[in-house]
């Protein structure tokens, strides 16, 4: 009966140790800044982003410490700048100013992220250190612009210059639940050949965001 039940056992171990899975859910929170900035551009205020979504493990190996995580996840991100739309009809333009009082952008995008997968854990450790590395897909579906001068905005929604599809790398480093994360936007965050009204400068700008990033089961 013993080594019924010491045989039994085993076989347990062994199932749960060929099907345990790690990570199904992330949030992540970000500082937001631009790279490829044009001549006069300005940060103020405090730029952030969240994330949070599901993400599907997909070990490649026996011991299921090197995998594929494939997600679907909602993420928003707002900047404080000195970049000004306005709009005038079906037309749109962007300008560096300093005549406000605030001046946001921000967006809402549905993301897919694509990882890269590297862990030490094991089916019985739950405290272990990663790589994840990837690619992260998103499509903006909503978007906000809006400045306020002298108690007057100005708010443009859905705004035809930012680009709805982007997609950028990513990188998450760390130990347990805390990781370090950064993404960087491989694309502008503005529709192509748009210029800096009244220059000849094209605006490829494009969002960098630093932060930290949760993984959870």
């Amino acid at each position: 009966m013993f080594a019924f039940c010491g045989l039994s056992m085993v076989s347990q171990n062994k199932l749960i140790d060929e099907r345990y899975l790690e990570d199904q859910l992330y949030l992540g929170l970000t500082y937001n800044s631009f790279k490829d900035t044009p001549t006069g551009l300005s940060q103020n205020g405090i730029s952030f982003g969240t994330s949070l979504g599901f993400i599907k493990d997909i070990p490649f190996n026996k011991r299921r410490n090197f995998g594929l995580g494939l997600g679907v996840g909602y993420s928003y991100n707002s900047f404080n700048t000195n970049l000004l739309h306005n709009q005038a009809g079906n037309d749109y333009a962007v300008s560096v100013s300093d005549a406000y009082d605030t001046n946001i952008i921000n967006y809402s995008s549905l993301e897919i992220p694509v990882e890269i997968r590297w862990r030490t854990s094991t089916y019985d450790k739950y405290k272990f250190w990663r790589i994840y590395g990837g690619v992260n897909f998103s499509y903006m579906f909503a978007s906000k612009t809006k400045y306020t001068l002298d108690d007057t905005s100005v708010v443009i929604r859905d705004n035809k210059l930012l680009r709805k599809l982007q997609y950028g790398l990513s990188l998450a480093v760390g130990y347990n639940t805390w990781n370090l994360y950064m993404n960087y936007s491989l694309t502008s965050l503005y529709a192509s050949n748009l210029k800096l009204e009244g220059t000849d400068e094209v605006l490829q700008i494009k969002p960098l965001r630093l932060g930290v990033m949760f993984y959870l089961l």
